[in-house]
């Protein structure tokens, strides 16, 4: 009896000590999922002229460590978010201004104010805490102090949040883990829907677009959608970055009544902005 009561202990035990380690695998993958999506879009949307794909190799090796992720009990751990309201969640103020204007640099800039009083770019909403993205250009976490001032609504069939300085944001997807590709695509079916209602060959998906009729001219036809704009002369309705072409190419489009101006961007001098006009690429109309 007591050699099968110590086989019983010992049988726990290292029951135990096996699941601890397969949460702590599980935490490490998902802190790694995490940083690749983090390291992935800054090179695609920050550095204009780094082959961005190169950095997601070699991954194993990325070390888990992301500012205020997933570490309990810290200064940004959130109590109060309801199960229902994870997702990806945009100022209401820049969704109307971006479906009146149909830019989204008009729209960023005109919400753009004093840091403590400005409202948050994106709400990246999970189960105990919430991130952002200032200005497309810094991610960070919302510390727990104003967070936990953050209300919870739901109206009009819509999940609403009002932030701790009465700033209204509406829910625009489900995966906060992809944000940034949830806003990407949600902007651009904005900004480009006589394009995409009229072009059946533009094609758009996880932040990357289509366009066929640019291949003879630039040998690409595939672009990232970048909506980070602290680089790049501001007043375009949209930006796209070049997936496959070695020298990449940074376009700005401005779209006025019918007419798609597509310009290149480069940066041609040491003054601010880096990236400015250089040349007119192709003009699409819709008829």
């Amino acid at each position: 009896m007591r050699l099968l009561f110590i086989f019983l202990l010992s049988f726990l035990f290292l029951n135990c000590t096996r699941n601890e380690k397969q949460n702590d695998t599980d935490n490490r993958n998902l802190i790694i999922d995490y940083t690749t999506d983090i390291i992935k879009d800054t090179e695609e949307l920050d550095n204009y002229e780094t082959e961005t794909l190169v950095l997601i190799q070699n991954i194993q090796n990325i070390q888990p460590q992301t500012p205020g992720f997933p570490s309990a009990n810290d200064e940004y751990f959130i109590q109060s978010i309801d199960y229902n309201f994870i997702g990806v969640y945009l100022p209401i103020e820049y969704i109307d201004l971006l479906y009146s204007t149909r830019n989204h640099s008009i729209s960023l800039q005109s919400t753009d104010g004093p840091y403590q009083y400005r409202s948050h770019d994106v709400l990246a909403v999970f189960e105990d805490r919430i991130f952002s993205d200032l200005m497309w250009h810094d991610r960070y976490a919302i510390s727990a102090v104003e967070g936990d001032l953050f209300q919870f609504l739901y109206e009009d069939d819509e999940n609403i949040i009002i932030d701790n300085n009465g700033h209204l944001y509406k829910k625009i997807g489900d995966e906060p883990a992809q944000y940034s590709e949830i806003t990407r695509n949600y902007i651009t079916n904005i900004v480009l829907s006589d394009l995409l209602n009229n072009h059946i060959d533009v094609i758009l998906n996880n932040g990357v677009i289509v366009f066929p009729f640019l291949y003879t001219l630039l040998g690409e036809n595939t672009f990232f959608i970048s909506i980070n704009e602290t680089f790049v002369e501001k007043g375009f309705n949209l930006l796209f970055l070049s997936t496959t072409l070695q020298e990449r190419i940074l376009m700005g489009l401005i779209i006025e009544n019918n007419e798609y101006q597509f310009y290149r961007l480069e940066n041609i001098s040491n003054e601010w902005p880096d990236y400015r006009i250089t040349e007119h690429i192709f003009t699409y109309i819709i008829e």
